[in-house]
């Protein structure tokens, strides 16, 4: 492009001198002069006329000299941005891996713990019943003993635990949480799960599908936190919140009594959506048993506080 340019100024600058040449002698009856003195006048006209040119030309060359800079620099910008976006891709792609490779592993682990608990010899859902006889007693007061009674099978403690680890993987080592964040604030707003279909939701589902069914209400129980709990149980409880883990729980096979109570009573989002029937039926009768505890004992977003004013 700039031999093109270069040459193109060349005959410009040609044609311009014998254009000139054409009108001077044109002017001047085509003779030659003998003076020295009109030489100098015919040089000072031709020099002004082509140094003007040049001038331009000189100065347009600049500005597409510029101009192909620009271009080179823009070109090499480009180049430097798509190499660090790929670069910021295999980064990604080699921490997706990393973490599917440490989920599945823990997931594993977990699997292995579901099966060594003894469902044939062991009633879970005996953990649900009163450990008493007389439904009045404190919901703390029961509360402290539901968790103290599931903290003495080792297999079923230790398997919660197990269970914990993996759902806190989750929770803080996602491609999504840039900055490693697991506290209470970060894990209770929910509006950090993604939306996507590779997020921390998937995961935490398909964990929940090992998980076995009648398992959940025992769950739900062991994580409810306490002033005298366990130090991780709010963020336990927090991690059944946001992943709605207690989803799949069979609501029809709750016993009306105290572990019922406590479960519709601490938990806001964990049973995600479910038939409005089925709630309100296990409501009613539970406001039947314990209108005491409606009145005073209601904490602000759990189920019972939420469905108590339509039953």
């Amino acid at each position: 492009m700039l031999k093109k340019v270069v040459l193109v100024a060349t005959a410009l600058a040609i044609s311009i001198v014998a254009v000139a040449c054409y009108f001077y002698f044109d002017q001047f009856s085509g003779g030659f002069s003998s003076k020295s003195s009109d030489w100098g006048d015919f040089g000072a006209y031709i020099g002004g006329a082509v140094g003007a040119i040049f001038a331009s030309l000189s100065f347009l060359a600049l500005l597409y000299t510029v101009f192909l800079q620009r271009e080179e620099l823009t070109t090499a910008i480009n180049a430097l941005e798509d190499g660090a976006e790929s670069q910021r891709k295999q980064v990604e792609n080699h921490e997706a891996q990393k973490f599917e490779s440490t989920f599945y592993s823990l997931l594993d682990l977990h699997n292995r713990a579901v099966k060594d608990l003894d469902f044939k010899s062991v009633d879970f859902s005996g953990y649900l019943h009163n450990l008493e006889t007389d439904d009045s007693v404190s919901v703390d007061s029961y509360l402290a003993a539901r968790q103290e009674h599931i903290l003495e099978n080792v297999e079923l403690s230790q398997y919660f635990r197990v269970l914990y680890q993996l759902l806190k993987f989750i929770a803080k080592n996602n491609i999504r949480n840039k900055e490693k964040q697991f506290s209470e604030l970060s894990l209770e707003c929910r509006d950090t799960i993604s939306k996507y279909e590779n997020d921390e939701k998937m995961y935490a589902s398909l964990v929940r599908s090992f998980v076995p069914v009648r398992l959940l209400p025992v769950l739900a129980l062991n994580c409810i936190p306490t002033y005298t709990g366990l130090n991780n149980l709010k963020r336990y409880w927090a991690l059944l919140e946001r992943y709605s883990f207690l989803e799949h729980m069979r609501l029809d096979h709750l016993p009306i009594n105290m572990s019922s109570f406590l479960i519709f009573h601490r938990y806001s989002y964990a049973m995600g959506e479910k038939g409005q029937n089925v709630i309100e039926d296990l409501v009613r009768r539970l406001k039947s048993k314990y209108p005491d505890k409606f009145q005073s004992d209601l904490m602000e977003g759990g189920y019972l506080h939420t469905y108590a004013d339509h039953v």
